[in-house]
């Protein structure tokens, strides 16, 4: 599964398998070779996959179908607490006042 997900990344994104291969530091063959399935990913590889590509490693495996981590995923995984409905508006809210404080920053 991880070479088909890699493959349709790298389409998304437009790049070839070298410009992907020159993205991540390794060599073409092996991004040919993981997208073949002849190849299992490195760790490594996995995580800079993930990183590069913006989603989880279990989306890359092909153990769930949901690309990110919803941010009270992410949260209740730290926290190991159950996120509220009021907890997710909370959030929201501090998020909002920052992304309006930026957009005045550029006035």
């Amino acid at each position: 599964m991880f070479g088909k997900r890699l493959k349709e990344l790298r389409k998304e994104k437009g790049l070839t398998q070298k410009e992907l291969a020159d993205k991540l530091n390794r060599s073409t063959s092996t991004i040919g070779m993981c997208e073949t399935e002849k190849r299992e990913p490195s760790s490594d590889l996995l995580s800079d996959c993930a990183k590069f590509f913006d989603v989880t490693t279990d989306y890359l495996l092909g153990l769930t179908n949901q690309k990110y981590f919803k941010a009270e995923d992410t949260i209740a995984f730290h926290t190991k607490k159950r996120i509220t409905d009021k907890d997710l508006k909370h959030l929201r809210n501090i998020v909002d006042a920052y992304i309006d404080g930026l957009d005045d920053k550029d006035k």
